[in-house]
């Protein structure tokens, strides 16, 4: 509990500096889902997995990665004709289906440009995941069966987990075994 109420802090800050990067309106909008809270499971995992291997955690792939969830939020809002996220309206509902759209694609591109700023490795990482939710989004709209329903679960949920778990530690070269155990941690 106090690693999280360490960290949590600079990434709400480090998320709110990303968020306005946009413009007003983007930026409130952004500011808007930020606000309606969550309990930033992923960016404690890049916490956390960073702090396992013996490394101090970096809070812009921490933030990085709840902008990724984030934004795949936006999307199954929209996707999903939902009108409420954590009991307040979802985007789309206050603004429109297109504006909420293009506020997740800009939040998705500003966390594959900021990536630009890492390796080439930990840029890999970022990219597989959101091509991974990105699938998995297009694919849920095609479910049919259980079987379905779990690769839809492992693109959607799991990549982004596994992400989380194994990013931090990639961007400070820890040992591959233990990258792969967060990996398989992550995942499941």
């Amino acid at each position: 509990e106090d690693i999280a109420r360490t960290w949590t802090p600079h990434v709400e800050a480090e998320m709110s500096d990303l968020a306005t990067v946009h413009g007003e309106s983007v930026g409130n909008a952004l500011l808007y889902v930020q606000r309606q809270g969550g309990k930033r499971i992923r960016p404690l995992l890049v916490v956390l997995s960073s702090l396992a291997c013996g490394i101090t955690p970096n809070v812009r792939l921490a933030t990085l990665t709840e902008w990724m969830h984030q934004a795949s939020l936006i999307i199954d809002d929209v996707m999903d004709e939902s009108s409420l996220r954590r009991g307040a309206p979802t985007l789309h509902t206050i603004t429109s289906i297109p504006f909420a759209l293009g506020v997740a694609n800009l939040a998705m591109a500003q966390v594959l440009t900021t990536s630009d700023t890492f390796d080439a490795t930990v840029r890999l990482c970022i990219t597989h995941t959101a091509a991974t939710l990105a699938q998995g989004q297009r694919n849920e709209s095609r479910t049919h069966t259980a079987q379905d329903w779990a690769l839809v679960i492992a693109d959607k949920t799991a990549s982004l987990l596994e992400m989380a778990c194994i990013v931090g530690p990639i961007h400070a070269q820890a040992p591959t075994a233990q990258i792969e155990a967060l990996r398989r941690y992550g995942h499941f």
